[in-house]
């Protein structure tokens, strides 16, 4: 979403609003946005409640998560084995808030109706802090152009802040309390896991509040907290400490620091920071951001990924990076996306380490069309030829375009022409 709204916006400069590439992208991007819209609405439960995804009736029904299937104003908790060890399996919650008109296309067009939709719940920060930034990018972009759909991001951000500080800065979900990974408050900061996560949850709290500050053009509570945070607290005194805890956490543990990175964590840095960048006036808190940002950058820069790299710029336009190995990373990006079509395991020109924790990695970081198919949050260094759904599995490009239109949109990279 955020690279096609990038791609319209660059469109709109280069050749006009009226042109038809310019109209095809604000499609694309209108359609994209009304998809996670449709997720911060799917469960009709009317509270600020996200789901993680959703699936029509008669799909094939996972079974690796919570999953609701609605039916008239109740969701009825599937048959899972998660489901069964949680012991939620067959219970009843409400689902009479209804679904926006203006989101309904998106899954009757597929055939489907809100009887019988199946929507996964337990949802994580990962999605809540995709979905507020993209928002945010959103409601700056496209608010002219479509009046009706930014007055439905103003609602939805709105809804689902008030509903994450009234959670007591946690996610609530169907059992009253919270889900496994969306937690913002101290409490979980104190806990182990916790305590290396405190650097970069603390950095999407105040992020979400600065957020829904700037797209409801409202203070109020929003402000309230997000002073409480900083003046009492001291969550922006902690988004600057990732990498010191995440060394003493290895220390801890008896591994490399490398070893303990989680890489579906630089996505989540990169928006947090970038946010917090971008909507921050106050010079002493943007400079703590920009420390907190900086934190990443060890860990970031294993990846040479320009969607990390250059909202890291933005945010920091007193650090350089090699773009020689950014348009390496363009020119060499695996186009394809089938996972079966990278053999490594086998080649004997390419050193392999054995780490602590027992699994393989190339000694040094192979071009994009030398690596497995993955999603962005795997290791890239990982000694192996395929990664999540298999052989079969086709990845998305959605790194790529991410990256490549906020660079043409910020002047990182050349037009098509160049």
């Amino acid at each position: 979403a955020v690279g096609e709204i990038y791609k319209y916006a660059t469109l709109c400069r280069e050749l006009g609003e009226d042109h038809e590439k310019t109209k095809e992208a604000l499609n694309t991007s209108v359609r994209a946005i009304e998809a996670i819209l449709l997720l911060m609405h799917v469960c009709k439960r009317g509270n600020g409640f996200v789901a993680r995804s959703y699936m029509l009736k008669g799909e094939p029904l996972p079974d690796d998560g919570i999953f609701f299937v609605i039916h008239g104003d109740k969701a009825v908790c599937a048959e899972t084995t998660e489901s069964i060890s949680r012991g939620c399996n067959g219970i009843e919650i409400d689902a009479s808030c209804p679904i926006p008109e203006r989101l309904r296309h998106l899954f009757t067009d597929e055939g489907g109706d809100e009887e019988g939709l199946i929507y996964k719940a337990d949802t994580s920060s990962d999605e809540i802090t995709g979905h507020v930034i993209t928002l945010v990018i959103a409601h700056r972009f496209l608010a002219k152009a479509d009046p009706e759909l930014d007055e439905l991001i103003v609602f939805s951000l709105d809804r689902l802040v008030r509903f994450i500080i009234d959670g007591g800065l946690q996610l609530i979900d169907y059992s009253g309390e919270s889900t496994t990974w969306a937690k913002w408050n101290e409490e979980y900061f104190n806990t182990p896991f916790g305590y290396v996560d405190a650097c970069l949850n603390s950095a999407q709290m105040l992020m979400y509040l600065k957020a829904a500050m700037y797209v409801t053009g409202e203070e109020g509570i929003f402000k309230e907290t997000y002073d409480t945070l900083i003046n009492e607290k001291g969550y922006a005194d902690l988004t600057v400490k990732h990498f010191d805890r995440m060394y003493q956490s290895s220390l801890v543990d008896g591994i490399d620091y490398f070893e303990d990175i989680m890489y579906g964590d630089h996505m989540l840095a990169v928006e947090a920071f970038w946010g917090l960048c971008m909507l921050e006036k106050d010079p002493v808190l943007l400079q703590k951001y920009r420390t907190g940002f900086k934190s990443w950058k060890s860990s970031i820069k294993r990846e040479y990924n320009p969607g990390y790299y250059f909202p890291f710029l933005i945010s920091c336009p007193d650090e350089t990076i090699d773009m020689e190995r950014m348009r390496e990373w363009f020119s060499r990006f695996n186009v394809s996306r089938l996972a079966s079509g990278v053999s490594l395991i086998g080649r004997h020109d390419v050193p392999v380490r054995t780490l602590r924790k027992g699994y393989k990695q190339t000694s040094y970081l192979l071009p994009n069309d030398e690596q497995f198919i993955s999603k962005y949050d795997r290791d890239p260094f990982e000694y192996k030829n395929v990664d999540s759904g298999g052989t079969e599995c086709v990845e998305s490009c959605y790194v790529y375009t991410f990256a490549y239109w906020i660079g043409r949109y910020y002047g990182f990279l050349g037009s098509e022409e160049d």
